[in-house]
């Protein structure tokens, strides 16, 4: 597993990772392609994309910039779950 920092992004059809300083390529998850999103684990906590094929995929989530990897603020990882997921059932 490596752990790149970056952002990521719900877009109208997509989630993206963008990783900071260039430390890799950005990744787009087409929507149509995305089975299940669920939160698990609390530090840090995490986002996982499940996909209709393929291997699935995880992300950890802060609040902030700045947070540490022992945060157990799920805020903003909840927030993902929750917007990712409405977007899903449109």
């Amino acid at each position: 597993m490596a752990w790149v920092g970056g952002v990521l992004a719900l877009e109208a059809d997509a989630v993206t990772f963008t990783p900071n300083l260039h430390m890799g390529r950005s990744r787009r998850f087409p929507l149509e392609s995305v089975a299940s999103v669920t939160g698990f684990a609390d530090r840090p906590p995490r986002v996982r994309l499940d996909f209709r094929h393929g291997e699935p995929v995880a992300f950890s989530i802060f609040p902030a910039a700045r947070s540490t990897i022992r945060t157990q603020d799920t805020s903003a990882r909840d927030e993902a779950v929750r917007a990712i997921t409405s977007r899903l059932s449109r």
